[in-house]
């Protein structure tokens, strides 16, 4: 047993990859990202080392860093990317733990803050909270100028969402946060980079272990078979008009807001029902049919 131990563990360490240059690539089908600012004229002249595991797997350990970003996750970002991520994270002084991108058209980096050390990002006063898989987050909006980017130095905008009580392990609904920010005027550019469960860090020291991966993603389509009977819902996500069809199927239909809140309800008698999702602000609602004793219930997706 002992030596199969050994093997195994010999195995691990040939196949991990260790990254300490800045780079990004692709492993076990997942993107990584690896920067790494540098000392520059600063005394904090540590370089941070990612080790590439398994999967959606990552671990980094920093010493007095000046300022780095390293993490996992997708080459193209999404607006309604639903992502879980576990493990563990000691911010130190100034680390963060967050799902991170950019889009471009127009630049921005974004930020849903989920861990941090002693300093709480990025500072300043919040312009808002909102309420999102089971935590409350604050809002920032900030300025980055001649600072570096995807495109090079340039002038951007940030977009925080902080959550209040921290934690490692657990769910991000990105689209949540993508309408808190829009409700604000925080609009994202419409050419999406690529988006990563990061780890951060300034001026610090800490490590993290953390394990990404995406939840199934909402089908435009879903379908349910009782005596022969069948549901469609379609587009999901949707801008404008939403389409359900209970085929055989007589139902009272509710749309209901993410926190339950009835907003309107449909009588289905076989025939399409066409929603109006222009009216309502985007975000996460969930469509509810009520059929001789059987409850459907399908999250649907306002962009």
């Amino acid at each position: 047993m002992a030596s199969l131990l050994v093997f195994l563990f010999v195995m691990y360490q040939a196949s991990a990859q260790t990254i300490t240059s800045n780079q990004t690539g692709n492993n076990n089908g997942f993107y990584y990202s690896y920067w790494n600012q540098g000392a520059e004229t600063t005394s904090f002249k540590g370089v941070p080392t990612m080790t590439l595991g398994a999967d959606g797997n990552y671990s980094v350990s920093w010493s007095n860093v000046n300022n780095f970003t390293a993490g996992k996750g997708w080459a193209i970002g999404s607006a309604t990317r639903v992502i879980n991520f576990d493990g563990s994270f000691d911010g130190g002084s100034n680390g963060y733990l967050a799902v991170y991108g950019w889009t471009k058209n127009a630049l921005i980096e974004y930020y849903v803050v989920e861990n941090y050390g002693a300093w709480t990002p990025p500072g300043g006063i919040s312009i808002g909270t909102f309420i999102s898989d089971g935590g409350t987050y604050n809002i920032y909006e900030t300025t980055r100028t001649n600072q570096p980017s995807i495109v090079g130095p340039a002038t951007f905008q940030q977009y925080w969402s902080v959550r209040i009580s921290r934690r490692s392990s657990g769910t991000v609904t990105f689209a949540n946060h993508v309408a808190a920010w829009k409700a604000k005027g925080m609009e994202l550019g419409v050419t999406w980079d690529y988006q990563i469960m990061e780890t951060e860090g300034y001026h610090s020291s800490g490590s993290s272990n953390i394990t990404v991966h995406e939840s199934p993603a909402t089908s435009a389509t879903f379908q349910i078979n009782q005596n022969n009977a069948s549901v469609e819902l379609y587009p999901n996500p949707t801008t404008n008009e939403l389409f359900l069809t209970l085929t055989r199927l007589q139902s009272e239909v509710s749309l209901l807001s993410i926190n339950g809140a009835r907003l309107e309800v449909f009588k289905n008698e076989g025939s399409e029902i066409k929603i109006a999702m222009n009216k309502y602000e985007a975000g996460i609602y969930i469509l509810k049919a009520v059929s001789e004793g059987q409850t459907i219930t399908k999250k649907i997706i306002k962009l």
